[in-house]
């Protein structure tokens, strides 16, 4: 039994007042003188003995009485645990609470971290809470518990924020899936955030909130910010070599509620100051600041962007990476030259590769019967198109370029020849020649499956509609890598390491005579790739966001350091690294080194804020109710439980018969 309105309990002293009453007005009988008592009839002992039972039962009643008003008043309830009606409907509570960026402005975390110690010293007896720190997805999850000395142990010990974004609807989706396996019936989700605009979007897939969790919402924002911020730069990844002085460009506004008017950028590049410049954003809303530096020499250059003006310094800087590398010299041997472009086995490979406006690549082209040693002398990658047949002499000149480093992409055609290919190629390229692929008339290959983690695919679409009439069947050799395969499971393209170059080999023509593949858009960056990775240049990008899951080139997977030269630990067998602060890193392996860079996501700077009820008309589920106090939902289960049993009405009924028993005895008594 349980007491809605346990101070009425202290009635329960009322029981005394007859007892009281009965000892203050009790008189010792007065002595009269009698002259005798010879005329007086004697009381028998039976009635004295009679009387004094009436008057305890009298005292006992009225005691009686009393105690009844006292518990009728303090309201009992049977069968149900205490915790329920002490401490409130017990809770399974989940609390979302906000990690990103944006919370490091101001004192938003410490009047979050001052709203969760408050949830936690509020917390039930019977109640269990788990927790929630997020950014753009979930950071850390503390399990339901019902011990409040672990949860503040495990919660209030961590006060950093994160730098990443912020986004609701994960932590939604997995505080939602942690109350399926809660054990109370009530369920909560609190949100504890700044509630950016930007952390909410329409969900897609439609998701809502399961029908009966409530969700309440604390907003530790400020009202007023002020902020300078580096909304965006454009770098190029890559530069080539000898080019004129290269532009970067920094997007620069004034993001808080309080504008800011005027600030300096200042501009780095590997760690010296190169330029400053004033901004002023009085008549607009943004800035486009544009800073040029000759990067001239070959290899990394990291540099940052820096602004002075406002307070919070967290998005205040944005780095990035420039790879300057030296034209890649392309030799091809035609094996089919005509004068005649659309006969001309070279014409569709050449465009690819000399294509864009500022080509990476410098091509020059020889007939495979012209080709001797000295085309040699300063190429990096030779292309070998639809060749019948070359001299030994020109096969060893190629041998001898790979193995000291050079790159060979061929592709074959109608004009090879079975015997004679596979007895002058054997041993040099990643497979031999089988036969002809047959196909029936009207039917086509198509490739069906790649290696997506290779470096030549590893920045590419996965469509591939290229049709091919015609293709060789190919036997890879044991060192080689089959990394493109035909629908009927045969190898597309091998791959293989000779010496210290390395080898291609395509199953099927590069122009129109066997398939459509130079009309493809995926042509173009195939060639481009594959050339690439066999001069040895890193396809890597070298500018990300927090967040981003960072698949490291091989050859530089070795150790990775950040910008103050503290190691750092990734997984090597994939490998992957995913970085959570922002900054310059660093890769080196084997006397190479190259570096990346990480920035802030822009959206976090941006502190237009959003009104609760935006976020709860979208993600509530159809049927909750509205979020009660926990007192109003405890009254309201406490009139359900008192209107089912109305103990209290008994008993003040029972006091009502009692009240008319005292009287009867009374009168019989005292008549």
């Amino acid at each position: 039994m349980v007491f809605v309105a346990p101070l009425f309990l202290l009635g329960l002293i009322t029981a005394l007042l007859p007892l009281l009453i009965h000892l203050i007005r009790r008189e010792k009988p007065p002595k009269v003188a009698f002259s005798s008592i010879r005329f007086l009839q004697k009381t028998s002992r039976k009635l004295i003995l009679f009387q004094n039972i009436q008057q305890w039962l009298l005292l006992f009643l009225r005691s009686l009485l009393f105690l009844l008003l006292a518990i009728a008043f303090a309201r009992p309830l049977l069968d149900s645990s205490v915790a329920e009606f002490i401490d409130g409907i017990p809770e399974s509570h989940v609390v979302l609470f906000d990690r990103s960026m944006s919370m490091s402005y101001g004192d938003a975390t410490a009047r979050a971290n001052t709203e969760m110690a408050a949830i936690l010293a509020n917390l039930g007896a019977a109640d269990e809470l788990a927790l929630v720190e997020f950014g753009e997805a979930p950071l850390r999850v503390v399990d339901f518990s019902s011990d409040r000395a672990l949860l503040e142990a495990r919660i209030l010990a961590i006060n950093e924020t994160s730098y990443q974004g912020t986004n609701y609807w994960p932590a939604f989706k997995l505080a939602d899936q942690l109350l399926e396996d809660a054990a109370h019936e009530n369920k909560v989700i609190t949100l504890i955030s700044d509630f950016q605009s930007g952390a909410f979007a329409e969900e897609e897939n439609g998701w809502r909130a399961k029908v009966g969790v409530n969700i309440r919402f604390i907003d530790v924002g400020d009202e007023e910010v002020s902020n300078l911020a580096i909304m965006d730069i454009r770098a190029p990844d890559f530069v080539l070599e000898g080019e004129e002085p290269t532009s970067i460009l920094a997007r620069i506004r004034s993001t808080g509620t309080v504008p800011i008017t005027t600030g300096i950028a200042s501009f780095k590049i590997n760690g010296q100051v190169k330029e400053r410049m004033p901004f002023d954003l009085e008549e607009r809303s943004e800035a486009v600041l544009e800073f040029q530096h000759d990067l001239s020499e070959p290899g990394t250059f990291f540099g940052e962007i820096s602004l002075s003006g406002d307070k919070f310094l967290t998005d205040n800087e944005k780095e990035f990476s420039v790879l300057v590398s030296p034209r890649i010299n392309v030799l091809v041997l035609n094996g089919e030259p005509s004068k005649n472009w659309y006969d001309d086995e070279g014409h569709w490979f050449g465009l690819a590769v000399d294509a864009a406006g500022q080509s990476p690549f410098s091509v020059s082209e020889v007939p495979s019967v012209n080709f001797d040693d000295s085309n040699l002398d300063t190429v990096d990658v030779v292309g070998i198109l639809n060749v019948d047949e070359l001299e030994p002499s020109q096969i060893n000149s190629l041998v001898n370029f790979v193995e000291n480093g050079g790159g060979v992409f061929l592709a074959l055609g109608d004009r090879t020849l079975l015997d004679s290919f596979n007895d002058n190629f054997s041993g040099f390229l990643p497979g031999t020649i089988r036969s002809r692929g047959k196909l029936a008339l009207g039917d086509y290959r198509v490739l069906a499956d790649y290696d997506r983690r290779h470096p030549i695919f590893s920045n590419l679409d996965s469509d591939w509609p290229a049709k091919f009439d015609a293709y060789w069947s190919l036997d890879p050799s044991e060192d080689a890598e089959v990394l493109m395969q035909f629908d009927s499971a045969e190898p597309a393209l091998l791959a293989a390491k000779r010496g210290d170059g390395l080898t291609l080999m395509f199953a099927t023509s590069m122009d129109l005579e066997w398939g459509d593949f130079p009309l493809q858009n995926s042509y173009l960056p195939f060639i481009h790739e594959s050339l690439r990775f066999l001069n040895g240049a890193s396809n890597f990008p070298l500018n990300y966001e927090i967040g981003d899951s960072i698949l490291l080139p091989s050859e530089y997977s070795n150790r990775l350091t950040n910008v103050d030269g503290t190691e750092l630990e990734y997984d090597r067998d994939i490998p992957s690294f995913t970085p959570t602060k922002p900054g310059t890193y660093f890769l080196d392996a084997n006397d190479k080194l190259n570096s990346f860079s990480v920035k802030t996501s822009a959206t976090e700077s941006i502190f237009k804020r959003i009104d609760t009820s935006v976020i709860y008309d979208s993600v509530v589920g159809q049927g909750t109710m509205p979020p009660l106090a926990r007192e109003v939902s405890t009254e309201r289960l406490i009139e359900e439980r008192e209107n089912a049993q109305q103990i209290w009405w008994w008993i003040l009924l029972a006091s009502t018969m009692l009240f008319f028993a005292e009287l009867f005895i009374a009168n019989r008594t005292y008549r």
